[in-house]
């Protein structure tokens, strides 16, 4: 089994392949007997990882000096990793971990078309929970913890290009955010908390806390903690869940910051 618990074997050509791009990152125009050194792969096994890279186009060979080093199209590849999957990525990890400290479930969302979206879960890997694939499917925007804790968030401007997204898309969302009053009373009294709430108002039997996820100043997402109703009254639930959400929240801020900003 593999360092990950799945039952694939690692291909060990690809790793030494994979190392020997790392190595040109660091090295710059490097030769065979450089990269050998840097990766501790042998020699023979360097000139033909690099005949493979060169012809798939990952490498270039340099003719003057027979110096090797990362082709473009490992940018244009790059340029495929969109900030909002950079953003899955991170969450999700955190994610895992969260729910291996609280024993409670959650989800991170975003408002994707007009909808807010789950985007990584971790309802599978509890039992506390009466849902499983949650993964793509949506919550309301003003009733649930997820929406409040993200709208609560916003900027005047990001709210009004946020309330005006969800309008278009039409549904139960738009005609739940048309009183804009009343939306701004709700969203206020969640800043007063602190975070994002919802007490049995998407299933009757089902709670959550949430706090959104900053990038640059800017709210991209939320983070739930979703437990059952019976268990927890709200206010226990912001006493014993809110420190470790924080602390998942700003992990995920913290690794977010540190990666380059991509569109």
């Amino acid at each position: 089994m593999s360092a990950e618990g799945t039952p694939y074997r690692e291909v060990r050509s690809l790793e030494r392949g994979l190392a020997l791009l790392d190595a040109m990152a660091d090295l710059g125009w490097s030769t065979p007997s450089e990269l050998a050194r840097r990766t501790a792969i042998d020699r023979s096994t360097v000139y033909r990882l690099l005949a493979t890279l060169v012809a798939s186009g990952y490498a270039v060979r340099r003719p003057d000096d027979g110096r090797y080093f990362l082709a473009g199209k490992l940018g244009s590849i790059g340029l495929g990793i969109r900030s909002d999957d950079l953003v899955l990525q991170i969450a999700q990890e955190e994610l895992d971990g969260l729910v291996a400290e609280v024993g409670w479930p959650s989800d991170y969302a975003a408002l994707v078309a007009g909808r807010l979206t789950i985007l990584a879960s971790t309802h599978r890997l509890t039992s506390m929970t009466f849902f499983r694939r949650l993964v793509g499917q949506h919550r309301p925007i003003a009733r649930s913890a997820l929406g409040r804790a993200l709208l609560a968030a916003m900027s005047p401007r990001e709210l009004d290009q946020a309330l005006e997204s969800v309008r278009a898309s039409g549904g139960e969302d738009a005609a739940e955010t048309e009183d804009r009053q009343a939306l701004e009373r709700m969203l206020e009294r969640v800043r007063e908390r602190g975070y994002g709430y919802s007490d049995g108002l998407i299933e009757a039997n089902i709670s959550a806390i949430a706090l959104p996820v900053r990038r640059r100043s800017r709210a991209v997402g939320a983070v739930n903690i979703v437990y059952f109703r019976s268990a927890l009254s709200t206010e226990a639930a912001a006493s014993t869940l809110l420190p470790p959400l924080r602390a998942c929240i700003a992990a995920i801020e913290r690794r977010l910051d540190e990666q380059p900003d991509i569109p």
